[in-house]
């Protein structure tokens, strides 16, 4: 499916983009699909992990989750197929055949939230609730 070490080269960035914010106390929030019992997400995930807990920071886990119709209408949204996502019913299907990336990760805590029945505020709202989290700064 991807070229050998893509996976590797992926997390080398995602952990490099983490780690100067963390360095200098700032709070951020990093998104991906990860898929359940994929070793290289399984990989990230903990490396992901130890990154922020040697920065003495706190890892805050949120499952964004829909409904797989609502996932079908979202995924053909024009600007998808530019940036190389899955970008037709059919690609998703697939993808979602093969991978399970709607099960929450394992040993994790976190909080799951259903993206079709809140509002973006409203998902918002949840998170700094859950995890007794304060408004961000301008």
């Amino acid at each position: 499916m991807w070229e050998p070490g893509f996976q590797d080269a992926c997390a080398d960035v995602r952990i490099a983009l983490v780690q100067h914010p963390l360095a200098n106390g700032v709070s951020m929030v990093s998104t991906f699909v990860c898929a359940k019992g994929f070793d290289a997400d399984d990989a990230f995930i903990a490396r992901l992990q130890g990154t922020v807990k040697q920065a003495n920071a706190r890892f805050c886990a949120v499952q964004l989750t829909c409904s797989v119709e609502t996932l079908r209408a979202r995924c053909v949204a024009p600007h998808r197929a530019s940036m190389k996502k899955i970008a037709t019913p059919e690609k998703l299907d697939a993808v979602l055949a093969e991978f399970d990336c709607a099960s929450a990760i394992g040993g994790i805590e976190s909080l799951s939230i259903k993206t079709d029945a809140l509002s973006v505020q409203e998902s918002v709202n949840a998170i700094r609730k859950h995890f007794a989290l304060t408004e961000a700064r301008e």
